[in-house]
């Protein structure tokens, strides 16, 4: 007989209620055969479903697992986020809005090329404002989001894929305040050639690990960003590829 993977998970005593599996599975956090399953609602049988793994409940903490990373990476700059008025690029499913507000952010913008991934928990949050379908070469074209983006931020975040972090530096900055700073996610996969990545799409050769640095700290540097810190996310990519923070200001 087949059954819901929330159900599951509470039948296996991997989660205390169906609330709870529901929140671990959307938190990216559920594994079967080293994919991460991502709908509660999906049927299995139980020989289908013998193999299931959950990661540390600490990720519940967050809607997403990429809460994490931030929360490390913000541990390791010691940011005090009270009041500040924060831009999320690439919000997705709200992983690291959902850390900047519990942390005391007085206001975060996010905004995402996908349609419908932001965690429901986020929903009705009155100091978060989030805007689906937008890329963001083309974030000012929309009106409401542009308003926010002329008043400019104390501190931009951004955790993008498939594009290069060269490439949303220059629009980046210009939502900037004159004092504030940047935290982005680099994600070396997206920054280097394909044929220095495996078929996997992880990195074949650790050295190139240095020529994505060199290639961010450049890029920053020709817009007159200064390279604060630059360090390895605590955790990595769920592809398995390493991850990195830069931390820059004006």
């Amino acid at each position: 007989m087949k059954k819901r993977l929330d159900q599951w998970l509470v039948d296996k005593k991997l989660a205390p209620s169906k609330t709870k599996a529901k929140d671990l599975v959307l938190s990216g956090s559920v594994y079967l055969k080293g994919k991460a399953l991502l709908k509660p609602g999906a049927l299995y049988s139980e020989e289908e479903i013998n193999a299931l793994l959950v990661e540390s409940h600490e990720l519940l903490k967050y809607v997403s697992r990429d809460g994490i990373k931030l929360e490390s990476a913000l541990e390791h700059l010691k940011l005090d986020l009270n009041q500040k008025k924060i831009l999320d690029i690439g919000s997705s499913t709200g992983g690291f809005s959902d850390c900047l507000l519990q942390r005391g952010a007085r206001l975060v913008v996010g905004f995402d090329v996908g349609h419908d991934q932001l965690h429901e928990k986020l929903h009705n949050v009155s100091n978060f404002k989030n805007f689906e379908g937008v890329h963001f070469a083309h974030a000012e074209e929309h009106a409401e989001l542009k308003k926010f983006l002329n008043e400019k931020f104390d501190l931009i975040v951004a955790d993008v894929s498939f594009v290069s972090i060269e490439k949303v530096l220059p629009l980046a900055v210009k939502w900037l305040l004159p004092e504030g700073n940047m935290l982005l996610l680099i994600k070396p996969q997206f920054e280097l050639s394909s044929d220095r990545l495996n078929k996997r799409g992880l990195v074949k050769d650790s050295k190139d690990y240095d020529l994505v640095r060199k290639k961010v700290f450049e890029a920053s540097e020709a817009l007159g960003l200064k390279v604060v810190d630059y360090f390895n996310s605590a955790i990595t990519g769920k592809d398995g590829n390493r991850e990195f923070f830069i931390y820059l200001k004006q």
